[in-house]
């Protein structure tokens, strides 16, 4: 059953890469030395070591008593925690918010269990806090430069009508090759039922990128052949801009036109809505780059 108890601090101790091999246990989320305690517990019931550790995580940030024990016992190791620690007086609060969060997660993991087998690219921006631990626990690949990247998830809608997804971990794959073709498997699949379309406002021509289920049509970026597929289109673009708002759709127009500036200027008023902020990319013959991030 998926926790929902903040007040509980789970602390995973991972051995490799393969998430069945990691050991773990819990303790009170107020606890300066849950980490420790956690530790000692599993080292005497299981007879595990230091040095098969290669990573931990913590619902719960480490306090500084943690922090020291982790150095002194495991060196300089990868430390992930889902929520911050707060101050002495704020636990009550922190409680609040924590789960909040965990019951949010709880009922999309009982949503996601209705989707399809429907693998899709996931676009990310990297310039994201947890990005680092994204790239370490799930396979990618660099869509825009270093600004943008792409995973891969199972994604469908749910009973509810919600969006869910299934993401696709490094523990799951047999190797590299093996994430090449799965990679290039869910390109085609987010290409199925893809449109584009061109339209008048005051502001100019731009194109409409979408996809019949209006799901995940901002992937399009990711085709091989994208540039050639706007630039052979009715717009006929070479030079163009890709202003995507969130990861359903995008919208497009000629690089130095006035709607290329009106988006310019959108782009940074959008919210963040998923994995990807709101992002305005330059798209010519010779490749992609990011020019400008939305929703902080």
């Amino acid at each position: 059953m998926t926790n929902t108890d903040p007040t509980r601090n789970f602390v995973v101790f991972l051995r490799g890469d393969d998430l069945d091999d990691a050991v773990s246990a819990g303790t009170t989320a107020r606890e300066d030395t849950a980490v420790r305690r956690v530790w000692q517990e599993l080292s005497a019931e299981q007879g595990v070591r230091p040095g098969e550790i290669t990573g931990i995580f913590a619902l719960w940030e480490p306090s500084r008593l943690d922090a020291a024990f982790i150095r002194g016992t495991f060196g300089e190791m990868k430390v992930v925690h889902q929520f911050d620690r707060p101050g002495p007086d704020d636990w009550d609060a922190a409680f609040a918010r924590a789960r909040e969060v965990l019951e949010a997660e709880a009922a999309e993991a009982d949503e996601q269990e209705s989707l399809g087998e429907v693998e899709m690219p996931i676009l990310r921006s990297a310039s994201l806090s947890v990005s680092d631990s994204i790239k370490e626990m799930m396979p990618w690949v660099p869509v825009a430069g270093d600004d943008v990247y792409a995973t891969i998830a199972r994604v469908g809608r749910t009973p509810h009508g919600t969006i869910g997804m299934v993401h696709l971990l490094n523990n799951q794959l047999g190797g590299e090759d093996e994430f090449a073709g799965r990679m290039a498997d869910a390109i085609g699949a987010m290409a199925t039922g893809l449109q584009f379309g061109v339209g008048e406002t005051e502001d100019g021509t731009f194109g409409r990128i979408s996809r019949s289920d209006g799901i995940n049509a901002a992937a399009a970026i990711m085709l091989p052949r994208f540039h050639s597929w706007i630039a052979d289109s009715p717009a006929g673009w070479t030079d163009f801009v890709v202003l995507i708002p969130c990861p359903d759709f995008a919208l497009v127009a000629e690089t130095g036109s006035a709607m290329a500036r009106k988006m310019a200027n959108d782009v940074r008023e959008f919210e963040q809505q998923a994995e990807l902020l709101p992002s305005l990319l330059r798209v010519t013959a010779e490749g992609m780059a990011l020019v400008a991030e939305g929703g902080r």
